[in-house]
């Protein structure tokens, strides 16, 4: 019964995985050994498009200018 048991059981290898990003090259080996360097694309990024600033209105202010005007409009009645 104990030999049943083991060959039933799956033997795990560990394997180390590239991720693939399509600005870089990924070293590729196959299973005979050889390896190369695979050629990535040539991908130029978008410019981004300008988000307008929303204002902080309140403890989370960005700057202490702001956190300072938050307090002024507070202490209006």
């Amino acid at each position: 019964m104990q030999e049943d048991k083991q060959s039933s059981e799956t033997e795990i290898v560990p394997v180390s995985v590239e991720a693939e990003t399509p600005e870089m090259p990924v070293n590729v080996v196959s299973p005979d050994g050889s390896s190369w360097v695979s050629e990535a694309p040539a991908v130029e990024a978008p410019e981004p498009a300008e988000a307008p600033t929303p204002e902080i209105v309140g403890p989370e202010a960005a700057t202490v200018e702001e956190a300072e005007a938050f307090r002024e409009r507070a202490k209006e009645p």
